[in-house]
């Protein structure tokens, strides 16, 4: 047969977040004698991972629509009617989805268009919503749930998240089957030029921890309660600096919370990061306060680097730390908790190194860039062999 025609959907490159990761790898790695494949977004591109992927030469079509959203249903209709037409020109023989708008959607409008595979990708949990005049949360759920049915495959970002769609498949008796397909960690990207992983800090002074925070400012980031947990640190380790890396839109309310707790001797923001593999460098404790998270890429990036972890027990984190094997596991929205295990972290430190050399171990095996390729590669090939 002639090369796999692959369109990939997607809401947009404009965070440089983890998500956006995914095509890109793909388009950059997928055999091209074996595959065509090509990436649509809805939304302009504005992140530096977007202008990566638009240099590797990928066939990129951008939509240039606003989000949609199901309270503005004008928005809605126009993103299903250009994924209609874009569908029905290139004649793909897969549409893979990934983000919650694409993959409601451009899966929508890809059974339409008589695209016979469909593939969604789910790395992320819906958080939960205010009570609407509107039903918008049941019709969202009610129309995800008929696109799963008549798709060929789900591919979930962490076991959390295949236990999520396997119970609602037993609801609906759906037999679509969830795929296992954890994020991959790109370690080339992530040393930034550099030939190998560089040593970190490692708790090599507890006297003068550095405690970093890694992600969007985001409320579901969680970054409020580790500052809110940082005061009782500080009391017990004067010397104790928290470095938090990234941008969004709680950067304002974050910087007033630290204002109001005296910390800014404290704590600095450094806004983001493309070198997340030099920030990390120089930390000793990696925090992750989340309050939702499906995954975690930057747990990963840590464990790779060594880094003694401590996260929130939500989401597929517990999944990435083995239930808290490779990482101290706390319980959300609890800044006691924090203070804690990082303080029992710092006062044990050779019981804190040892779980993160196993962390390290498992990271730099288990989430390969080239695994993820080839099982997306696989999959591709067996779901287009077994159409009639």
């Amino acid at each position: 047969m002639n090369r796999i025609r692959v369109v990939y959907a997607y809401t947009g490159f404009y965070r440089d977040a983890g998500g956006e990761m995914l095509p890109l790898l793909l388009a950059q790695r997928l055999d091209h004698s074996r595959f065509d494949f090509r990436v649509a977004v809805i939304e302009p591109t504005t992140s530096l991972i977007g202008a990566e992927l638009k240099e590797t030469g990928c066939p990129f079509y951008e939509l240039d629509l606003p989000t949609p959203n199901l309270r503005r249903p004008s928005t809605v209709l126009r993103s299903l009617w250009a994924f209609y037409r874009l569908f029905r020109r290139l004649r793909p023989h897969i549409v893979v989805t990934q983000s919650p708008p694409a993959n409601l959607l451009a899966r929508t409008a890809a059974k339409w268009a008589g695209v016979r595979v469909l593939i969604s990708t789910e790395n992320w949990i819906r958080p939960p919503e205010p009570p609407q005049r509107l039903p918008i949360p049941y019709i969202r759920s009610r129309w995800s749930r008929w696109i799963d049915r008549h798709s060929s495959a789900i591919l979930a970002a962490s076991q959390h998240i295949v236990q999520l769609k396997e119970e609602e498949q037993e609801q609906d008796q759906s037999k679509t089957p969830v795929v296992l397909s954890p994020a991959p960690f790109e370690l080339k990207r992530f040393l930034a030029g550099r030939a190998e992983l560089p040593e970190s800090r490692r708790l090599t002074d507890p006297s003068r921890p550095i405690i970093g925070v890694i992600g969007r400012l985001d409320r579901q980031k969680g970054q409020t309660y580790a500052i809110a947990a940082m005061p009782r640190i500080v009391d017990a380790i004067p010397e104790a600096r928290m470095r938090i890396v990234g941008a969004g839109p709680e950067e304002h309310a974050l910087r007033e919370r630290v204002a109001c707790l005296n910390l800014e001797e404290h704590v600095t923001f450094l806004g983001f990061q493309r070198d997340v593999c030099g920030e990390m460098a120089g930390t000793d404790i990696m925090l992750l306060p989340s309050l939702e998270e499906a995954f975690g890429l930057v747990l990963v990036e840590a464990m790779a680097m060594g880094l003694p972890i401590i996260a929130t027990r939500v989401g597929g984190v517990p999944d990435v730390l083995h239930d808290g094997a490779f990482g101290r596991l706390v319980d959300p929205r609890n800044s006691e908790e924090l203070s804690n295990a990082v303080l029992h972290a710092l006062a044990h430190r050779e019981e804190t190194l040892t779980m993160a050399d196993r962390a390290r171990d498992d990271s730099l095996a288990r989430y390969s860039a080239i695994r993820f390729v080839e099982q997306n590669a696989a999959l591709y090939e067996r779901l287009v062999a077994e159409l009639p």
